[in-house]
């Protein structure tokens, strides 16, 4: 699995919200708190993640593009190759409104990021292109 950021309206380090108020970052670049996510939700959810030190030659290979990334829409690439010929790209997004005015706080909008990463996660392993696609030899 590997992330690759292209989205232009991020840094490496940070996205932003729309009106330019807010930054959204940690002590490790966008790439990686994405790829981080998402393998904790793949293993959660009993898929195996072939890594550098858990390789699987056998399984297809992921990637994703994080394509837009604001305070208030997540949109990324899934692309899936088997047996070295791609054979899925899907592009997935979830959106969320911004909260008033009133209710932007530090940890009022860390916690809306982190259910905007669960989103578009379960956006992904729920739709069935992707479950047969991952699942099937």
């Amino acid at each position: 699995m590997n992330f690759d950021n292209q989205a232009n309206d991020t840094s490496i380090w940070y996205y932003f919200s729309r009106d330019q108020k807010f930054s959204y970052g940690s002590q490790s670049t966008i790439h990686n708190y994405f790829w981080y996510a998402f393998n904790d939700a793949f293993v959660k959810a009993g898929i195996s993640v072939s890594s550098v030190d858990n390789p699987d030659m056998t399984a297809p290979s992921m990637w994703i593009t994080l394509r837009s990334i604001t305070d208030e829409r997540y949109q990324v690439r899934v692309t899936v190759q088997k047996k070295g010929a791609t054979s899925f790209i899907k592009d997935y997004r979830c959106e969320e409104p911004m909260p008033a005015e009133a209710a932007r706080n530090p940890a009022a909008l860390a916690q809306r990021a982190y259910k905007m990463t669960n989103q578009l996660i379960e956006s992904i392993l729920a739709d069935p292109e992707f479950q047969r696609i991952i699942t099937e030899s």
